[in-house]
């Protein structure tokens, strides 16, 4: 792994070199945040990961932060200080505002450990190209094509009761591997086909994927749900409801066993329509969940006004909440705010075993990441939950 160690302490450089060849990274140094933009613009190949202090003269690491992002770099950062977690945490949310690909941060002095769980969780991650990275934009005419040519299809990454250990459910979710630029972020295509009719395409194209994942394997007695991203857009039509119930009715499903995710980070602007599509859905039988809680406009506002009956917790709060006390505070409220309305809640983003033993330790929770399984494709969900419980036949996660 090319990895770039930003630190003014020689001391700290030294030992960070050390570690990290330990782990079998390619090292290379700077002593501060203009060095460091120099070394990317020397460097033959991209950087994969950079270790950058927060206090340096010259250009300090959130000055530097936002250099990356000018750069549009798509490297993992990890953020190391010997200042308060606060002050830390705050330099984090200003690098993902930046778009960057914040793994994490340690607060000094860290332990080789540490450093070696955050990387664990690193390398379990689908390194697919952020937008950054995609210079062609993307039409409506592009996505059409897309189908046309086969090029979109349907992942499945499974829940997990972290108690009992048993597979709960599935998400379905979307992908593109746009045959000239490679993987596309859903963020990214599915933004242009909300701006059309096209979202409505790609909501129907991902529940008839998962209807026919169900009917093709059974997936269990009880069959295993699968949750299916709704958007906004699309709920604010007053037949939309009764376009989903007929879709899986003539499939001989039950809507129980479907979840839908309301996932965009704003309400609709027709909130009324919003609220009684919800609630006709909730009437109908299906599941409905709060995608990425405490974030955006995922929050309290939607918890009190839409009948759902899951809440998922943003990765944000997740990730590293074991060594974050703020992140495992604000987590630990949601499960218990959850809790006390009786909803179901998961945890995202789960991609090292500190944060599983965690989610494991506050309670009857569902937990979904990369450390349980990465997206599948539908035809190997069933030989996983296979290998799933051979994993967990002592009652732990082997």
């Amino acid at each position: 792994m090319r990895t770039l160690i930003v630190d003014d302490n020689p001391l700290m450089r030294e030992t960070l070199r050390a570690i990290l060849e330990s782990l079998g990274a390619h090292v290379t140094e700077a002593a501060d945040g203009n060095l460091a933009l120099a070394r990317l613009d020397d460097a033959a190949l991209p950087f994969e990961l950079i270790v950058c202090d927060l206090r340096m003269p010259n250009r300090d690491g959130i000055q530097f932060l936002r250099g990356l992002a000018e750069h549009n770099v798509c490297a993992g950062v990890i953020l190391i200080s010997g200042h308060q977690a606060d002050v830390l945490s705050a330099a984090a949310n200003i690098g993902r505002r930046h778009a960057l690909n914040i793994i994490g941060h340690l607060k000094k002095p860290f332990s080789r450990a540490d450093l070696r769980d955050m990387l664990t969780g690193f390398a379990a991650r689908d390194r697919r190209p952020v937008a950054a990275q995609i210079d062609t934009p993307v039409d409506e005419a592009d996505i059409r094509r897309g189908f046309e040519a086969g090029e979109i299809s349907v992942v499945f990454q499974p829940k997990i009761d972290c108690t009992s250990l048993e597979v709960v459910g599935a998400e379905a979710l979307i992908r593109w591997n746009h045959a000239r630029l490679g993987p596309i972020p859903p963020a990214i295509f599915v933004t242009v086909a909300a701006s059309s009719a096209l979202i409505d395409t790609l909501t129907e194209f991902v529940l008839n994927e998962s209807l026919s994942l169900a009917a093709k394997f059974g997936l269990g007695a009880p069959p295993v749900p699968i949750a299916v991203n709704l958007s906004t857009h699309s709920m604010s039509r007053l037949d939309f409801a009764d376009r989903l119930f007929a879709t899986v009715n003539s499939r001989g499903a039950t809507p129980s066993a479907i979840t839908f995710e309301v996932t965009e980070s704003r309400l609709a602007d027709n909130l009324a329509s919003l609220i009684e599509t919800c609630a006709r859905l909730r009437l109908m039988g299906f599941k409905l969940a709060i995608d990425d809680f405490g974030t955006g406009f995922s929050t309290l506002e939607q918890l009190q006004l839409l009948p759902v009956s899951e809440l998922k917790i943003d990765r944000a709060f997740v990730g590293g909440a074991n060594a974050d006390t703020r992140a495992r505070s604000i987590l630990e409220a949601s499960l218990l705010l959850g809790a006390k309305l009786g909803l179901a809640c998961v945890c995202e983003g789960i991609e090292t075993r500190a944060e599983w033993d965690l989610i494991r330790s506050l309670g009857h929770h569902i937990g979904q990441g990369y450390f349980i399984a990465r997206p599948m494709p539908g035809q190997d969900l069933v030989a996983w939950m296979n290998t799933w419980r051979t994993r967990t036949a002592g009652g732990t996660v082997a």
